[in-house]
Protein backbone atom coordinates (compact mmCIF):
# COMPACT_ATOMS: atom_id res chain seq x y z
CA UNK A 1 0.00 0.00 0.00
CA UNK A 2 1.44 3.37 -0.94
CA UNK A 3 1.93 6.00 1.73
CA UNK A 4 -0.38 8.59 0.14
CA UNK A 5 -3.26 6.88 1.95
CA UNK A 6 -1.85 7.65 5.41
CA UNK A 7 0.37 10.69 4.87
CA UNK A 8 -1.84 13.13 6.84
CA UNK A 9 -2.63 10.95 9.83
CA UNK A 10 -1.77 12.54 13.16
CA UNK A 11 -1.01 9.53 15.34
CA UNK A 12 0.26 5.98 14.83
CA UNK A 13 -3.10 4.71 16.09
CA UNK A 14 -4.98 6.76 13.49
CA UNK A 15 -2.62 5.46 10.81
CA UNK A 16 -3.21 1.85 11.92
CA UNK A 17 -7.00 2.30 11.95
CA UNK A 18 -6.96 3.85 8.49
CA UNK A 19 -4.64 1.17 7.11
CA UNK A 20 -6.83 -1.61 8.51
CA UNK A 21 -9.96 0.03 7.11
CA UNK A 22 -8.43 0.37 3.65
CA UNK A 23 -7.11 -3.18 3.61
CA UNK A 24 -10.52 -4.38 4.79
CA UNK A 25 -12.08 -2.68 1.76
CA UNK A 26 -10.01 -4.65 -0.74
CA UNK A 27 -13.03 -6.31 -2.42
CA UNK A 28 -14.67 -2.93 -3.06
CA UNK A 29 -11.40 -1.38 -4.24
CA UNK A 30 -10.77 -4.32 -6.59
CA UNK A 31 -14.24 -3.83 -8.08
CA UNK A 32 -13.61 -0.11 -8.43
CA UNK A 33 -10.36 -0.94 -10.25
CA UNK A 34 -12.29 -3.18 -12.67
CA UNK A 35 -14.81 -0.41 -13.36
CA UNK A 36 -12.05 2.10 -13.99
CA UNK A 37 -10.24 -0.30 -16.33
CA UNK A 38 -13.49 -0.83 -18.27
CA UNK A 39 -13.90 2.93 -18.51
CA UNK A 40 -10.35 3.35 -19.81
CA UNK A 41 -10.85 0.53 -22.31
CA UNK A 42 -14.01 2.18 -23.60
CA UNK A 43 -12.15 5.45 -23.91
CA UNK A 44 -9.40 3.74 -25.91
CA UNK A 45 -11.95 2.09 -28.22
CA UNK A 46 -13.67 5.40 -28.94
CA UNK A 47 -10.37 7.02 -29.87
CA UNK A 48 -9.53 4.59 -32.66
CA UNK A 49 -12.79 5.37 -34.43
CA UNK A 50 -11.91 7.72 -37.31
CA UNK A 51 -15.34 9.39 -37.21
CA UNK A 52 -14.10 11.42 -34.24
CA UNK A 53 -12.15 13.60 -36.70
CA UNK A 54 -15.41 14.69 -38.32
CA UNK A 55 -16.50 16.41 -35.12
CA UNK A 56 -15.90 20.12 -34.57
CA UNK A 57 -13.09 20.80 -32.09
CA UNK A 58 -11.97 17.15 -32.15
CA UNK A 59 -8.57 18.17 -30.81
CA UNK A 60 -10.21 19.54 -27.65
CA UNK A 61 -12.08 16.26 -27.23
CA UNK A 62 -8.80 14.36 -27.52
CA UNK A 63 -7.18 16.65 -24.95
CA UNK A 64 -10.12 16.10 -22.61
CA UNK A 65 -9.91 12.33 -23.08
CA UNK A 66 -6.18 12.40 -22.35
CA UNK A 67 -6.78 14.33 -19.14
CA UNK A 68 -9.45 11.87 -18.07
CA UNK A 69 -7.16 8.94 -18.87
CA UNK A 70 -4.38 10.53 -16.82
CA UNK A 71 -6.76 10.90 -13.87
CA UNK A 72 -7.97 7.29 -14.18
CA UNK A 73 -4.41 6.00 -14.21
CA UNK A 74 -3.40 8.08 -11.20
CA UNK A 75 -6.28 6.73 -9.12
CA UNK A 76 -5.80 3.18 -10.38
CA UNK A 77 -2.24 3.36 -9.05
CA UNK A 78 -3.56 4.60 -5.72
CA UNK A 79 -6.17 1.86 -5.28
CA UNK A 80 -3.78 -0.92 -6.31
CA UNK A 81 -2.89 -2.01 -2.78
CA UNK A 82 -0.14 -4.35 -4.03
CA UNK A 83 2.10 -1.35 -4.70
CA UNK A 84 4.30 0.48 -2.27
CA UNK A 85 6.40 3.64 -2.36
CA UNK A 86 10.03 2.97 -3.16
CA UNK A 87 11.27 6.54 -3.11
CA UNK A 88 10.33 9.97 -1.81
CA UNK A 89 9.48 11.35 -5.26
CA UNK A 90 6.25 9.34 -5.50
CA UNK A 91 7.31 6.78 -8.09
CA UNK A 92 5.57 3.47 -7.58
CA UNK A 93 6.89 -0.06 -7.98
CA UNK A 94 5.82 -3.56 -7.07
CA UNK A 95 7.37 -5.00 -3.92
CA UNK A 96 10.48 -7.06 -4.52
CA UNK A 97 10.10 -10.82 -4.47
CA UNK A 98 12.47 -13.19 -2.73
CA UNK A 99 12.20 -15.93 -5.36
CA UNK A 100 15.53 -15.16 -6.97
CA UNK A 101 18.59 -17.11 -5.82
CA UNK A 102 21.17 -15.25 -3.80
CA UNK A 103 24.87 -15.44 -4.61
Amino acid sequence: MITAWTKNTRTPEEKDRLTNSILGSRVALDRLMELMQEDESGLNNREVNTSVYDLPNWELRVADANGYRRCLRAYMKLINLDQEDTSTNGKLARPATTDSPTA
